[in-house]
């Protein structure tokens, strides 16, 4: 008896650290500012017009009130470098944009977010087309035995229409050296990358903006980063509105199952 109220005591501890190993390290919603809705207090602060609005935003997303418009030109929101998103090795991102096709030639090569350069990542427009690409930079191996070789520039176009003037959900997950790429909340690719020495990095986090002023123009909501894998389903979820960054990932289903069956067993034991 005393054996299994102590497996059953031992499941509940467990149940809260496993879902805390996916940690959500920054959750900007967009709505009327650039606070960080997770709990490491990584609030943006916005720069030139930034504005938000309530009359565009991602349709289905019924927890959003608003979204940030940024017009190309000086509008940026930049979150300040943490410990929380010093994430070398495994990261997820989640966002939605919608890009303002007024002027499509404007911007090429416009940074939907992104977090360093010779070492990080970001989503970049390609060139001037609809199509948007994640790239990666990492360092990779040594060169004649003396400092590193850039495995920069690995770029995957896993968001064909990205930009295309409609409301788009972007996500990625990296794992060092996997890639997967989901567009509308649908896998679009399951790779590989050069993983080195990983893409952490020092550098402030750009919502709109790149190293070399290469601005977004148009709408950005829900940006949402965590430490560790989404799942195709949490994608999903998160991709038709019926999760928020705040309730994904959810706990696993084994120890869920465990749980469930050990109460289950110490149920019956008391009745004996």
């Amino acid at each position: 008896m005393k054996r299994i109220t102590a497996l059953v005591i031992l499941a509940i501890v467990l149940l809260p650290l496993h879902a805390a190993k996916a940690e959500l390290v920054g959750y900007w919603a967009l709505d009327g500012d650039a606070t960080d809705s997770s709990a490491q207090g990584n609030d943006g602060t916005a720069y030139g017009e930034t504005s938000y609005t309530a009359t565009e935003k991602p349709s289905g997303l019924s927890h959003s009130t608003q979204a940030a418009y940024l017009d190309g030109s000086g509008d940026y929101i930049a979150v300040a470098h943490s410990s929380s998103l010093f994430l070398d090795d495994v990261i997820s991102v989640s966002m939605w944009v919608k890009q303002d096709t007024s002027d499509p030639n404007d911007n090429a090569w416009s940074r939907l977010l992104s977090k360093g350069q010779t070492e990080g990542w970001m989503l970049q427009r390609s060139d001037t087309t609809s199509a948007v690409q994640l790239r990666i930079d990492t360092i990779t191996g040594t060169y004649n035995g003396d400092g590193k070789e850039n495995g920069n520039n690995q770029c995957f176009t896993g968001f064909s229409t990205a930009t295309d003037g409609d409301w788009h959900h972007l996500a990625f997950v990296l794992d060092s050296g996997s890639i997967k790429t989901y567009f509308d909340g649908e896998l679009t690719l399951d790779g590989t990358y050069l993983h080195g020495d990983g893409f952490g990095n020092t550098t402030e986090l750009r919502i709109a903006l790149g190293a070399n002023n290469e601005y977004l123009e148009g709408w950005v909501d829900d940006v949402a980063i965590w430490d560790s894998t989404l799942t195709a389903d949490d994608v999903a979820k998160l991709a038709d509105g019926s999760k928020t960054p705040l309730t994904v990932p959810e706990p696993g289903t084994l120890l869920l199952a465990t749980l469930a069956g050990l109460a289950m067993v110490w149920w019956k034991t008391r009745r004996v």
